[in-house]
Formats: structure tokens, sequence, C-alpha cells
């Protein structure tokens, strides 16, 4: 099914993620790939061509998906809570078609004992995939890539930098357009180099981290 230009694949209905009817599906699919408004980019140039907003009265809560709801429902009690993280959390964001989920378990135990059922849903364990203390799992639907899943124990330190990072992007828009600006730049710097292009990205990415942890700790101490 093509939805905003972009190709998209679909459990069944009556798969364990299936939903009441292929209507509520497709509401969903844009709600999770493209209700944040989803600039679509031109490759020769790097500039955002138009688009519109498939959710204009903001009916979804992109916090709430579907796939963050059957992971709770599958790995429970292993699983805490699941964030939506990277671009496609951010309203307005461009982005890929490409969700980045985080599930939150209680220790290092819990996350072991996650990775059975996580793969029942369709997603590969990839082990700590070069984050130390990470459980990693990636979803290949037909060749591509649909969603990257970090697992962590809640005590890690990148649970609070990745919500921390997303949560200063929704807040600032002018931050926001910023990393969308070097995005795109990058985007076309690095088209078929995707370590180098990850890598470009983070010094931008740990500076608006570092402030937005920095802001989180001076408001608590005044609440104290």
């Amino acid at each position: 099914m093509i939805i905003d230009s972009h190709a998209y694949c679909f459990e069944a209905l009556d798969s364990p993620r299936g939903y009441s009817s292929g209507e509520e599906h497709l509401r969903w699919a844009q709600a999770a790939n493209a209700s944040h408004h989803q600039p679509a980019m031109r490759i020769p140039d790097g500039e955002i061509g138009p688009s519109e907003v498939l959710d204009p009265a903001g009916t979804h809560d992109i916090d709430n998906l579907p796939d963050l709801r059957a992971i709770l429902e599958r790995c429970r009690p292993w699983v805490m809570e699941v964030h939506h993280v990277g671009s496609t959390s951010v309203p307005g964001l461009a982005a890929k078609p490409i969700l980045d989920i985080m599930p939150v378990v209680a220790n290092p135990g819990h996350g072991e004992n996650a990775v059975e059922p996580m793969t029942t849903q369709g997603y590969k364990y990839r082990g700590e995939n070069g984050l130390r203390g990470r459980f990693y799992f990636d979803k290949i639907v037909d060749g591509r890539t649909v969603v990257h899943c970090h697992m962590y124990p809640q005590d890690h330190s990148d649970v609070r930098k990745l919500v921390a990072f997303r949560n200063q992007l929704r807040t600032d828009s002018v931050m926001a357009r910023d990393y969308e600006r070097l995005k795109r730049k990058l985007a076309l710097k690095y088209r078929d180099d995707r370590p180098a292009y990850t890598d470009a990205k983070g010094t931008f990415i740990r500076e608006i981290t570092e402030l937005a942890l920095a802001e989180l700790q001076d408001g608590q101490e005044e609440e104290q």
C-alpha cells in the first residue's frame, strides 16, 4: 500500500497484532508514519516538497501506537513501559518511515526474558549492537526495516537521554527545525553511507541532550 509516497507493508488482520478493520489499520499506519507531518524531501537538492498532514485534527496519539501497546501486552511482566522516540516522535519533523521505540525493563534479567516474546512479534534480536547494556531488535518486512527497537534497563543512562532529546525537540520548534536542516544536509552528503550519516548527527544530538538534561535538573532543584 502506498501512503504519502512511501510503500508500507501490513500484517494480516488476524495476526497477533491485527486490527479490528482494514480502515482502522490504515488510520494507525498514517498516524505511526505520517501524522507527525512528515515532509517529502526532494533527492536532487534536499529541499522539502509539498505535503499535507494526514491527521490534521491530531486524533491519533503518537505515544500510544499499536506497536507500543503490543509489546506491553506480549512482554508482560518484563517490559514496564514503551516510549516512542526518534524523529517520528516529534510532530512536524521530517523523518524516514521507520519507527524508533524504546521498551524499558526493570533489570537486564527482565530484558533477557523479554527477548523470546519480542521475537514472536516479528522482531529480530541483534544483541547489544554496539551499545553496552542495550537489547537491540529490528523488524524487517519484505527487505525493508520498519522498526528499530532499543530496549534498556530502567537505570541505563540512555533511557533519560533519549526521552530528554525527544521532549526538547517537541517543545522547541526552532531547535527542531535546526535538526531537520542538518539531517537534510547530511542525508545528501552521506546518501550511501548510513554509519557516516549517523555519526555526523552525533555532535548535535549530544549538545541538545546535555542541554535538556541540565534544564531538567534545574527544574527538579527548583521544586525542592
